[in-house]
């Protein structure tokens, strides 16, 4: 009794700050929100593949891909295989890469972003909107690229049911893939794909515990960077991470039941995915 009052009530207030937070943005009257409206259905009826960073993709023949709308987040740039996989659309939301007192932990990335305009086949970029001002102020990567920008401030509950309305302010999600999922369910796309989700960071937090480094990428990661993860780890209490990491599993199922209603297919294709509440499928008889 008492736990469905206390769900009652986050519901509540979750509700609360989302029509609040509704009020005060001006999103939706900005020339971002207007530009999105291109992406509108722009995909209605096709298939398309996200692609994340987990170690599995080493194993995946992405050239398979070479005719089909990809999606691919953070640090894929620094994969060998992505010219093979020819991303359509390249998702970062994490501020952490745009925040500037980070600049010099994230010159790679910022230098590898960069460098993907060398690239005949180049992707379009979808950003969270706090990242507008140091992307094309600081960086400028407006001049060379196509960039959208999403404003996701709001609570995700677990009865939302409204369109994922990239023209408004959107809910977060809790991890890059999540925000691509629902990016495509709003372009339109009736089939999703999903590939190198392992998530097993959540092992490798706790290997943290034990004085282990265990890297979880498909792709090198710097001994810099290495640390500084670790360094995170200890600052937080393992409750904490673990919550965290309950919360994130828990979000890929409520990305699932929104598809779901919407006759959106959603699948798995990542071998040994600790995200066991999407249905799998094998990768290669995909293409034969």
């Amino acid at each position: 009794m008492w736990e469905f009052l206390f769900d009652v009530c986050d519901e509540f207030l979750y509700n609360c700050w989302n029509l609040k937070s509704r009020c005060k943005s001006n999103f939706s009257k900005s020339e971002m929100a207007k530009k999105n409206i291109e992406l509108k259905n722009k995909h209605q009826g096709k298939r398309c593949f996200i692609i994340g960073n987990g170690p599995s993709i080493q194993n995946q023949d992405l050239s398979f891909l070479e005719n089909e709308i990809v999606f691919v987040t953070n640090d894929f740039w620094k994969y060998d295989g992505y010219y093979a996989a020819k991303p359509d659309y390249y998702c970062m939301f994490d501020s952490y890469y745009f925040d500037l007192k980070l600049k010099d932990v994230n010159k790679p990335t910022i230098n590898g972003i960069y460098g993907l305009q060398k690239y005949e086949h180049r992707p379009q970029f979808i950003f969270h909107r706090t990242g507008k001002e140091i992307i094309e102020n600081y960086y400028h990567w407006n001049d060379w690229a196509s960039i959208y920008y999403v404003d996701a401030i709001l609570h995700y509950t677990e009865k939302y049911s409204k369109e994922y309305d990239i023209t408004r302010v959107v809910p977060r999600m809790r991890c890059v893939v999540q925000y691509a999922i629902m990016l495509a369910s709003y372009m339109g796309f009736d089939t999703i794909y999903l590939l190198g989700i392992e998530q097993t960071n959540v092992l490798a937090a706790i290997e943290t515990y034990f004085g282990k480094n265990t890297p979880r990428y498909a792709y090198e990661i710097t001994d810099e960077n290495m640390k500084e993860a670790c360094d995170i780890s200890k600052r937080c209490s393992l409750e904490t991470i673990l919550f965290s990491y309950m919360s994130l599993f828990h979000q890929y199922k409520l990305v699932y039941d929104y598809c779901a209603a919407r006759g959106i297919a959603v699948y798995n294709c990542t071998p040994q995915s600790l995200v066991d509440c999407i249905p799998m499928q094998e990768y290669d008889k995909l293409f034969k």
